[in-house]
């Protein structure tokens, strides 16, 4: 009963924190704490894998493995799902980041860059759990913070970040990147990650 207590009170600081500091609501996302082997499954519906690389049954669930070893949550877009697994249901800066990637306007776009699809949600997950007290854990996408960390202390403003990421469309959040970074192309979503720092730089140096 404790352990539903706890989880139910760091679930709702979650969502009033999002709500509080983002003024989107997360709370109609359904979440699932599932089991390993619930979750190795939720891989596999997710993540269609090539037949012709991956024809070997073998290489399959050692791919699977290895990608329930290394992913703590999941957002599921093709069904607005979050799933975490049991072991991980009281890392709640793991379900701040989730719901945040539940509501990302580039959800669903294979070709967006991982700099811009995964380090500002969890950019965003460590500057939201220092303004609401929630314990942070570490991302495996801090590389990527070094962008959002410039251009969040250039514009001093959150709100330039939330437009980005919970655009209304995609032609909103492209159009503010073109605009940070002082670039006229049009797949500045695709750009790797060492072209987007070089432009980062050379912009904001000039």
């Amino acid at each position: 009963m404790a352990s539903n207590n706890l989880l139910n009170r760091g679930t709702t600081k979650v969502y009033n924190c999002i709500e509080n500091y983002v003024n989107i609501n997360v709370q109609d996302v359904p979440i699932s704490y599932v089991n390993n082997l619930e979750f190795y499954r939720c891989i596999k519906d997710n993540f269609p894998l090539d037949p012709i690389r991956y024809n070997n049954i073998e290489k399959v669930k050692d791919l699977y493995r290895l990608y329930c070893e290394i992913i703590p949550g999941m957002y599921k877009w093709r069904e607005r799902k979050i799933f975490i697994k049991e072991e991980k249901k009281y890392d709640f800066s793991l379900l701040l980041a989730e719901l945040l990637h539940s509501k990302s306007i580039t959800q669903g776009y294979k070709t967006i860059a991982d700099w811009i699809k995964e380090g500002l949600p969890h950019y965003l997950e460590k500057i939201l759990c220092q303004l609401c007290n929630i314990t942070y854990t570490e991302s495996e996408h801090k590389k990527y913070f070094i962008i959002w960390e410039q251009i969040h202390q250039k514009y001093n403003d959150l709100n330039v970040l939330y437009t980005i990421i919970f655009a209304e469309n995609i032609n909103i959040t492209k159009s503010v990147l073109k605009a940070i970074f002082n670039y006229n192309k049009e797949d500045i979503l695709e750009i790797t990650f060492e072209e987007a720092k070089r432009l980062l730089y050379s912009t904001f140096d000039s």
